[in-house]
């Protein structure tokens, strides 16, 4: 018969060894996905294979959305995100047709491929903030939002209503913020957004006399640049156009109409990604946790769908593309963004419907 104090010993020595070991597995799971206490216990079980297939990949931009959100404290070693994603072949192949002035030989808003779309995208990856190389870029998209193809004859009044594609202007402050690109014609085009307002809440860019209610599409990114300034800049009249915008969503639950409820257009509730200006219920929801509402009653029904959409042990999957990868059709994407996947799921809609869903407390 053994020793009691030899089998204490062996026990212990036991459970050392195997929390060594699972300490190894965990950072061999992605160098990036750290060690978190209890983390068993901090979401669903049927969420947590996505989340591991999530960190095996080697995509900065993911390892730089998630890690802040699912663990208490960033891993040391990858302190180097932002230069990871500028490196990384997806940012190279976007910003790959900058002349030697470092500007983009399209015009600004040619979908997407313009210098609009690009500093879009790389907000959106999380590319570093205050990067000079983007300069160039910034004043092509800037030279051309203030001109008079866009001020004059693309910004009509109608019926005493401004029949404006807003998702631009909307687009600009978002990403000029976050990228730290921003000087004082952010203002500008702030109150632009103000100006153009409808009465509803929304934006439109109808030019049919009839027109009297805002568009979901043109709506949306606007909403979210308000949402950005507003963090930045506090401004009562922007809280309040937040609030009046936040209602038309939410009072149609992101996706239905107000007359019967049906649903407004089937290509809302079918999930994409990039979101470019393109709405459905995936961006209608991250820009409601933008702007701290993703607890409103009238979310639950888009999370509820969202959740129903989840392929088990993969993530989501696109459900509509609009892009093409000929450079001489239009929409044309200089990346692939379905080419990297987990079985059918797109890795950068799935972190992204975490992260909402985490947010939502559905985790």
């Amino acid at each position: 018969m053994r020793n009691p104090i030899e089998l204490a010993l062996t026990f212990l020595y036991n459970r050392v060894l195997d929390l060594i070991l699972c300490n190894i597995h965990a950072l061999q799971i992605g160098e990036n996905r750290g060690l978190l206490e209890n983390y068993g216990f901090q979401m669903q079980q049927k969420y947590m294979p996505a989340l591991d297939r999530l960190f095996e990949l080697q995509n900065p931009t993911i390892h730089s959305w998630l890690q802040p959100e699912f663990f208490n404290k960033p891993n040391l070693s990858n302190s180097n995100l932002g230069e990871k994603i500028t490196q990384s072949v997806i940012v190279k192949k976007i910003l790959s047709e900058r002349d030697e002035s470092g500007r983009i030989p399209r015009h600004a808003y040619e979908k997407w491929s313009g210098a609009h779309w690009i500093l879009s995208l790389l907000a959106e990856l999380d590319y570093p903030t205050k990067d000079p190389v983007l300069l160039p870029l910034r004043e092509q998209a800037l030279d051309w939002i203030f001109s008079d193809e866009v001020r004059v004859k693309d910004t009509p009044k109608i019926k005493g209503l401004y029949r404006r594609h807003a998702s631009q202007e909307g687009n600009l402050i978002t990403y000029l913020i976050k990228l730290d690109l921003d000087d004082e014609q952010i203002h500008r085009l702030t109150d632009f957004l103000l100006e153009y307002q409808w009465p509803d809440g929304g934006w439109n860019c109808d030019k049919k006399k009839g027109a009297h209610t805002s568009s979901f599409v043109e709506s949306i990114i606007p909403l979210r640049g308000l949402i950005s300034y507003q963090k930045k800049y506090q401004n009562s009249d922007v809280g309040v156009a937040i609030e009046n915008a936040c209602e038309f969503f939410l009072c149609r639950n992101l996706f239905r109409k107000l007359s019967d409820h049906s649903i407004i257009n089937p290509h809302f509730i079918e999930l994409t990604f990039p979101h470019y200006h393109i709405y459905d219920i995936l961006i209608a929801l991250m820009v409601m946790d933008e702007a701290g509402r993703i607890n409103d009653p009238r979310c639950q029904e888009a999370l509820n769908l969202l959740e129903q959409k989840y392929i088990p042990g993969q993530g989501w999957s696109i459900e509509n593309t609009y892009e093409q990868h000929n450079p001489h059709q239009h929409r044309f994407s200089l990346v692939n963004w379905n080419q990297e996947k987990i079985g059918k799921a797109n890795p950068f809609l799935s972190a992204q419907a975490l992260i909402v869903l985490k947010h939502a407390g559905r985790l």
